[in-house]
């Protein structure tokens, strides 16, 4: 007996010892969160521990959990605070929750004068005096992941996934992915009218030609005309214009590859004769004429980089090397003409496949790329024959009359190294405006008929 009431002393005294441990820790804490005094057990609200740390207390007990808007008193200043885990953050700037819904905090206090977007988790929302304004629908300027632009906002939130045309009181935007879309130009429609933009706005002021799906239009005052019949001049060449269509309603672009050559001169010439502009996607191959740049530029055609060297088993071999020769033929576009340019051709066009004897998947990774660099490619959906397929001068206008039957707008792949295409050149543009086709030259807002990247 006398031992087991030994062994039952030892325990408790065991417990009490280990109790006692627990309080101390208990106090402890106390003492390090509150300083020694430690809030009342109803209380709610901001509080200054011993080491000046200030935090959230929901009933007496720091509330970790919790992360948003308090208001209340810090070394005496009454203000809304941004508290973060319980813990209050002085160096916080962005959004927050309040009961009345987000608001905008400026290195942890609330800023009832910011007006403009923040960042609320991988969303961007609209702040009107400090809270997100969620009755908001509309468009506003402002900076969002360092770009500053006009943006689509749809209940308070910057709407990234918005395309399309929307009317605001400063005027009528084209959006494209939420934004503004700065480089577009041409005609959207918005409810019975057609509308032309220039930059991503309604230009009232233009009046001219222009194009969409549709066909070829006169606009004026900012919008199509359907009324007007009569004529317009546009880079210099008249057509006939009947209920607003220019023309039969039809475009036609042609582009040459691979010169300037021996024979690009006598194209120019051809071309002037008919007042009408085309495409030249240049190589620097034939060094002789490399001043027919400066000609062409001079003229009013549209030059595009087809790279310098024109060889496939160097430019697809790797990015590196396609970009290589890419930029020394934009050097030499420059030098002769003063400008460098965004528009380019691939050599064998987007779709070739012979690529992928030099690097699998190289015209997928070009493609992209040139997105990236804000540069417009261009392939074709009219062959005029002359890569192969014929040397006949009159099969290759026939080709092309035939083809451009086909499109609203037609781009024609030629090449102005030939001398039985440009032979065929003075009949087909002949036969072409004959026919109420309205030419124009390329540039980065022309229809880009994009082929399958095939590898």
């Amino acid at each position: 007996m006398a031992e087991n009431k030994f062994e039952w002393t030892t325990r408790n005294k065991g417990i009490l010892a280990g109790a006692a441990v627990l309080l101390i820790l208990v106090l402890s804490f106390a003492f390090l969160a509150f300083g020694g005094k430690k809030p009342a057990p109803d209380y709610t609200g901001l509080w200054e521990t011993h080491d000046k740390q200030w935090v959230y207390v929901d009933k007496g007990e720091i509330d970790t959990d919790y992360t948003g808007a308090v208001t209340g008193l810090i070394d005496r200043v009454e203000d809304t605070y941004y508290v973060n885990h319980g813990e209050v953050d002085l160096g916080y700037t962005g959004l927050g929750a309040s009961e009345e819904g987000w608001v905008y905090f400026s290195k942890g206090v609330l800023d009832d004068t910011f007006t403009g977007f923040a960042q609320g988790g991988s969303d961007w929302y609209w702040v009107d005096g400090g809270a997100v304004d969620q009755t908001y629908t509309g468009v506003r300027q402002g900076t969002i992941n360092g770009e500053t632009t006009w943006w689509r906002v749809e209940d308070g939130r910057a709407d990234p996934t918005y395309s399309g045309v929307t009317k605001t009181k400063e005027g009528i935007w084209v959006f494209k992915n939420g934004k503004l879309d700065s480089s577009y130009n041409g005609i959207q429609k918005l409810n019975s009218d057609w509308l032309y933009f220039t930059k991503g706005k309604q230009d009232k002021n233009y009046k001219g030609v222009a194009l969409n799906e549709n066909g070829v239009w006169y606009v004026q005052n900012g919008k199509v005309d359907f009324d007007y019949n009569g004529k317009v001049t546009h880079l210099g060449r008249t057509y006939k214009v009947k209920g607003g269509v220019v023309g039969n309603g039809k475009a036609v672009y042609l582009t040459f590859d691979d010169g300037p050559g021996q024979y690009t001169e006598e194209l120019l010439g051809i071309l002037a004769h008919h007042k009408v502009k085309a495409t030249f996607f240049v190589t620097g191959f034939f060094k002789n004429y490399l001043d027919c740049l400066e000609k062409e530029a001079q003229a009013g055609h549209t030059i595009g980089v087809h790279t310098y060297t024109h060889d496939y088993e160097k430019i697809y071999k790797s990015e590196k090397a396609y970009w290589d020769d890419f930029e020394q033929m934009e050097k030499v576009i420059e030098q002769h003409t003063g400008k460098r340019v965004n528009v380019f051709r691939f050599p064998g066009g987007s779709s070739n496949a012979i690529s992928k004897k030099y690097k699998e998947g190289i015209m997928t990774d070009l493609v992209k790329t040139a997105n990236k660099k804000g540069l417009v490619y261009f392939d074709w959906n009219v062959l005029s024959g002359d890569s192969g397929n014929t040397k006949d001068s009159d099969k290759i206008y026939k080709n092309i009359v035939k083809g451009c039957a086909r499109h609203t707008y037609s781009v024609v792949l030629c090449h102005d190294i030939h001398d039985f295409t440009v032979n065929a050149m003075d009949k087909t543009i002949a036969k072409l405006l004959k026919e109420g086709y309205v030419i124009l030259p390329l540039d980065a807002t022309s229809p880009t008929v994009h082929q399958h990247v095939n590898n």
